[in-house]
């Protein structure tokens, strides 16, 4: 990969990681087929200092409303955080908004170390 790398441009740099300064995900972490495999991905292709913004309803409003029953991963606030850290991700904030009669919503941003 690294000797075609150069050749590919963008993408080149891209796929040898550490290359964005900024991602940002929102409601699709439950798509995902393991939340750790895909922090380690983000966590490649981050800079180290760069952000990463993850927007998500809660765990348990995806079951209350029979999500997890289609196919949909479930995560709570901390669940998130912690596999968040564990990639190398310091938590910089978290806010949540009730999203009546949804549930609650975050937003994690988190800094790359």
């Amino acid at each position: 990969m690294c000797a075609i790398a150069p050749t590919l441009g963008f993408f080149g740099r891209f796929l040898m990681g550490r290359y964005l300064d900024r991602a940002c995900s929102v409601h699709t972490i439950y798509f995902w087929p393991q939340l750790s495999s895909g922090l380690a991905e983000l966590a490649r292709v981050i800079r180290p200092g760069g952000r990463l913004l993850l927007g998500f309803s809660s765990g348990q409003a995806l079951r209350d409303e029979g999500w997890v029953d289609s196919g949909f991963n479930a995560y709570s606030k901390e669940q998130v955080s912690e596999t968040c850290r564990e990639h190398g991700f310091a938590p910089a904030q978290t806010n949540s908004i009730d999203c009546e009669p949804r549930g609650r919503v975050y937003a994690c941003l988190g800094i790359r170390s």
